[in-house]
């Protein structure tokens, strides 16, 4: 065991001052905590241990003021040996009995029962070597391994145990979302993805899918086709908007402006409508969208799909006032006079420079989109040669075949594929190796398997012009340390100039936001001096104005969180996700999703045809079949250890309440989620007494427990039930994370005499819910069964 500071406590004051250090835990019995130190199974090891088994005056087992009164510090063997617990509450004395050995009953305390961590051989693995979910960990092993005392009633999110939610920008519920999609609710599945997602009918076909990174279906055959499901959620929300998208019911009287109508944009421009806030979109192009319309090609997101999102928004009552340039048309301290906020997020158009002598003959690939989207679908006629003194406003010109496209981005690729489709022959030129091109991975494969060459480790250093060519002199690189941005530095290797000749050459080197319009006294050289979404007075930014390039889904997520904090500028109610770790239920772990199976892959054109292919969508949505089939996939990510307390069952039948430092919570909301405990204490929080009403005359209680050896160990399923008048509690343990109230049994037996065949019917209806994972099955026919002995022990 290692070492730690023990403080033995004194008081209650003491106590709780300890458990203030960092690193510190309590103690009370011990026989949990130390054993799990021993051990080294703890996610962190305690730096201190609060000893309260030495606080005097909190062993105490009482009835007073209606109530039966156990301090916390009670041992187990008391309570189990105590006459009017014996009496009047069985069903907890049972409990302590049947609480371990008569040597830990000895020392555990009925507060320290209650506190215990969860059953689980992954998380009690000695030397921490399976890093699960409660230890911080992203894995719950016994999902897809030995899962035999596990639950049987799926299982619990934890703190941080989603690995698809972590990694997403914008942090979608996404298996709270696909689990409406498996229950067939395509509206509510829709309602939780639009709280963190305005725009999913975009980024299901756009975004670079991270969730999919680390999604623990990886570990049994492959990720979940996440954006695949996305968009099939996000086409249903436009055909359905007009019910799922409205206008606030109440209006807070306040307006605010946004300055790009990008993803950005309008992911604040809904959020702040939804918060009842007046809201006006202003934009310099014709047509709102930003990049989505302007460069991203139309055989990745079909531009009626932004037209239908944009018509969407515009029916909640956001205004959109397109065609007008702050700086030029209206300025920016105007529309701060004017508004009670302005949020800045016109995205970065403006290219950077290439460095590259010779680059007056070097063409813009963002304008080159731009064209595009503006209905060009042919590469011009030879007419004459490329001078362009101007690239920031150059267009492609003159006859090409071959063209050089510089620059390993997002831009660069779009540029890429798009001039092969229109019947060019293109070349990456990138300085560093396919490991460091920031592109969207998914996209540089398409790039390649559509048979675009990329010239890796080339550096173009001078630009000039030969008749209606451009040589480019490029330098040969290799890669030295890592530079800022944590990729590799390319570093020209000596003497090692070579030509290449192409008919045309497109920088797509990435681009800068044009902060020329915005007052100094906001600015910080060329960037934007910003706290957080915050830049000063009520002038807020976010997306690529701020950040520069990123990917649509976190200049979306960059707009929500500038919502947020507009909204709290001006007054507004605080608004949370409705959608958390407490209120997502039980997670279906039902077998279909345990079952091997290869990801939905998406109806996607022919290499061959796809080249030709300049319009319309590559990729087609996934049909309902595949669908559903592929929502089933989803694990449903989290915990399925099981609560491992014998006491907590029969406190719960009970209605106890625990009393604590801070608080007083009812028994059935006392266990959670949280980890890595089982408990909802904070950190500096303490149970100093449990309280039982005073039983009703007539009413009977009984425990039942099941274990593989009687008197030592955990149970594999327990049973406390409470009959009273026309009242009936029942609660199962050691088959969920939580103690399991089983509502369907105590509905059938309320109010009914209890015979052998109604006995049998609850257990059956106990169990009516429970999800089997592939090795614990025999559990449901144990439960049935303890449930009906438990409540025949009532009669």
């Amino acid at each position: 065991m290692k070492d730690f500071k023990l403080i033995n406590a004194a008081s209650l004051e003491e106590a709780v001052s300890g458990l203030q250090q960092s690193g510190a835990v309590a103690k009370a019995g011990g026989t949990d905590l130390l054993g799990a130190m021993k051990k080294n199974i703890l996610p962190h090891y305690p730096k201190v241990v609060v000893n309260i088994d030495s606080i005097q005056g909190l062993d105490y087992i009482k009835e007073e003021d209606g109530m039966l009164k156990i301090g916390a510090l009670a041992k187990l063997a008391e309570v189990a040996e105590n006459s009017v617990v014996k009496e009047k509450y069985t069903a907890l004395a049972e409990a302590a009995k049947k609480t371990a050995s008569p040597n830990l009953r000895n020392m555990g305390t009925i507060g320290g029962n209650i506190c215990q961590y969860n059953r689980c051989w992954y998380l009690r693995a000695s030397g921490n070597y399976f890093d699960c979910l409660r230890k911080g960990g992203s894995t719950c092993y016994a999902i897809s391994g030995d899962n035999r005392f596990h639950s049987i009633f799926g299982g619990i999110r934890i703190e941080g145990g989603l690995p698809c939610a972590d990694d997403c920008p914008s942090g979608i519920a996404i298996p709270d979302y696909l689990g409406k999609v498996k229950a067939g609710d395509m509206a509510g599945a829709a309602a939780i993805l639009l709280e963190s997602n305005p725009l999913p009918a975009m980024t299901g076909r756009v975004c670079p899918h991270f969730c999919e990174d680390h999604c623990n279906r990886g570990d049994l055959d492959e990720a979940v086709s996440i954006r695949d499901l996305e968009r099939k959620v996000g086409d249903y929300i436009l055909e359905h908007a007009s019910e799922l998208i409205k206008a606030p019911e109440k209006e807070s009287g306040k307006k605010a402006a946004v300055i790009g109508a990008g993803p950005a944009g309008l992911a604040a421009a809904f959020y702040l409508r939804l918060m009842g806030h007046s809201v006006t979109i202003i934009d310099a192009k014709e047509e709102a969208g930003g990049m989505l319309t302007y460069a991203i090609p139309a055989y990745r997101l079909p531009k009626e799909i932004v037209k239908k999102q944009v018509n969407a928004l515009k029916a909640t009552g956001i205004e959109f006032n397109m065609g007008v340039r702050i700086g030029q048309d209206i300025q920016l301290d105007k529309l701060m006079a004017d508004y009670d906020a302005v949020f800045v997020a016109c995205g970065a158009w403006k290219e950077k420079p290439t460095g590259i002598k010779g680059e007056e003959l070097l063409l813009s690939g963002l304008n080159f989109l731009n064209d595009v989207a503006g209905g060009m679908s042919k590469l011009p006629k030879p007419e004459k040669t490329i001078v362009c003194a101007d690239r920031g406003g150059c267009s492609l010109i003159g006859g090409v075949q071959h063209v050089a496209v510089l620059g390993g981005g997002n831009t660069a690729i779009d540029v890429a594929r798009t001039l092969q489709r229109m019947g060019a022959v293109p070349v990456i030129v990138y300085r560093r190796t396919i490991e460091e091109m920031p592109a969207i991975k998914h996209d540089i494969e398409k790039a390649i398997e559509e048979g675009i060459e990329i010239r890796f480790l080339t550096q173009p250093v001078e630009a000039a012009q030969k008749g209606a060519k451009v040589v480019l002199t490029c330098s040969k690189m290799e890669l030295g340390e890592p530079d800022a941005s944590g990729r590799r530095r390319p570093v020209a290797v000596l003497n090692s100039e070579f030509n290449l000749e192409f008919d045309a050459v497109i920088t797509a080197f990435g681009e800068d936001a044009d902060t020329s319009f915005v007052p100094s006294k906001y600015l910080d050289g060329k960037w934007l001096k910003a706290d957080g979404a915050y830049v000063g007075d009520n002038l807020f930014s976010g997306g690529d104005y701020l950040s520069g390039p990123s990917t649509v889904t976190q200049a979306m997520a960059s707009g929500k969180k500038a919502a947020k904090a507009i909204n709290a500028y001006l007054g507004g109610e605080e608004q949370e996700c409705g959608c958390t770790s407490e209120c997502s239920g039980l997670l279906d772990l039902s077998n279909p999703c345990m079952e091997q199976a290869c990801r939905a892959v998406a109806p996607e054109m022919a290499v061959a045809e796809r080249i030709k292919n300049l319009t319309g969508e590559d990729v087609a949505s996934l049909d309902d079949a595949a669908f559903g089939t592929e929502a089933n996939r989803c694990l449903n990510c989290g915990c399925v250890a099981v609560n491992c307390s014998d006491t907590a069952p029969a406190l719960i039948a009970l209605d106890a309440q625990i009393i604590t430092t801070k608080r007083t919570i009812p028994a059935d909301k006392f266990w959670s989620s949280k980890a890595p405990g089982s408990t909802i204490l904070e950190n500096d929080e303490l149970v100093t007494e449990i309280r039982i009403p005073v039983a009703v005359a007539g009413s009977k209680s009984a425990f039942l427990k099941l274990a593989t050896r009687a008197t030592i160990d955990f149970p594999i399923v327990n049973c406390a039930v409470v009959i009273s008048g026309k009242d009936a509690r029942v609660c199962l343990n050691a088959v969920h994370p939580n103690p399991y109230r089983a509502c369907k049994a105590e509905d059938l037996i309320k109010g009914k005499v209890i015979d052998e065949a109604l006995a049998e019917a609850a257990g059956e209806a106990a169990v009516s819910d429970a999800i089997a994972m592939p090795n614990n099955a025999y559990k449901i026919q144990m439960a049935k069964v303890i449930v009906k002995r438990t409540i025949l022990a009532c009669k």
